[in-house]
């Protein structure tokens, strides 16, 4: 569709003028796209397009933030979090299997530690519950 905006010369009411692809006029029309039954003389004004006629822009999607980071660090920066608790760690695995378990998951890791992990976060509230590390201890060492 082509549109004009046209002025009716009886009464110089602006409207504008819908013409199809072989030239036909096919409608004329307000500002706001309402239809207009009108077959007064008129005048063009310009040739271009009523803003109720462009096609919707498209919508401004704003881009998802990206994930934050995973938080790690090394194996040995996180003993140096446990300190004197790693000894006691360390001795209790000896005689109890699921703290050893524990123990050898740690051991088997490689690279860095997620400090995010669910299965670091329940083991270190196992060991703060089994009292291995002092109470609100397990939420310092992974903080």
């Amino acid at each position: 569709m082509f549109y004009d905006r046209i002025l009716f010369l009886a009464d110089n009411v602006s409207a504008w003028r819908e013409i199809d692809a072989q030239g036909h006029v096919t409608r004329y029309c307000d500002d706001a796209g309402n239809d207009l039954d009108r077959n007064d003389p008129i005048e063009i004004v310009c040739s271009d397009r009523p803003a109720w006629a462009l096609p919707d822009p498209d919508p401004v999607v704003e881009p998802s933030p990206p994930p934050p980071a995973p938080r790690t660090c090394s194996k040995l920066d996180f003993i140096d979090r446990l300190g004197h608790d790693y000894l006691t760690i360390l001795t209790v695995a000896k005689q109890n299997v699921q703290i050893e378990a524990f123990v050898r998951r740690f051991d088997m890791l490689q690279g860095d530690i997620n400090l995010d992990d669910p299965r670091l976060v329940a083991g270190m509230q196992a060991l703060e519950a089994a009292g291995l590390i002092a109470a609100g201890r397990a939420g310092e060492i992974l903080a």
